[in-house]
């Protein structure tokens, strides 16, 4: 995936408010993972494409539907981040920066946009089993143990899946939720409690 163009989000915004209407709620979760590495390893390249896709893009989203939502003092645009954006992960260099990048665009926009009535939050998914995550698990030999790993990982014993996500990006969007604006949102399975990968400490273990 490239990064989009700002013609190719200027036009779909005016297609769809053609064909839909006024918009009330934009979600922007395009997104890709990169090459993945350590900055030491990272080339240009792939940071750009990162940078591009899950920053860029983003930012076009946001910029758009702010135009029509603030004539109307009403709207609600929803960024989607990671949890690779709170914390960070070793070997995701240009992904965790972009994620991470994503938090203060959305508290930017949220400012920007606050004596408008427009709210702007993220959701910060952990692990998700998505056709991406499906992708990249099925070029590794052991792609079942480590999905099973990640799993085990999280206090809730499982990943997520899409509808997880979809719950707080739909709660977060809609009206009961307009009084949240520039906050992150995690939607983690629990392992943003604690501070390392959940699993019975040898005291405990032991007793059982």
């Amino acid at each position: 995936m490239s990064s989009p163009s700002e013609k190719t989000v200027v036009e779909a915004f005016a297609t769809a408010r053609s064909v839909l209407g006024e918009i009330d709620v934009a979600v922007a979760c395009a997104g890709v993972l990169g090459a993945g590495g350590p900055v030491f390893e990272t080339s240009v390249e792939d940071f750009e494409q990162v940078m591009g896709v899950n920053v860029r893009g983003s930012f076009l989203v946001a910029r758009e539907a702010a135009k029509g939502m603030r004539k109307r003092r009403s709207g609600a645009i929803v960024l989607l981040s990671s949890l690779d954006g709170l914390q960070a992960e070793h070997g995701m260099f240009s992904y965790c920066t972009s994620k991470g990048a994503l938090l203060n665009l959305a508290r930017a926009a949220a400012l920007d946009l606050a004596r408008d009535r427009v709210t702007v939050n993220c959701v910060c998914p952990s692990v998700t089993h998505t056709p991406l995550l499906a992708g990249r698990l099925a070029t590794l030999p052991d792609g079942d143990e480590i999905l099973a790993s990640y799993a085990a990982r999280h206090p809730l014993g499982r990943v997520l899946t899409p509808r997880d996500i979809a719950a707080a990006i739909a709660f977060v969007a809609s009206p009961i939720a307009n009084g949240i604006t520039g906050a992150a949102i995690p939607v983690d399975a629990g392992i943003g409690a604690t501070w390392d990968n959940y699993r019975d400490p040898p005291w405990v273990a032991a007793a059982g």
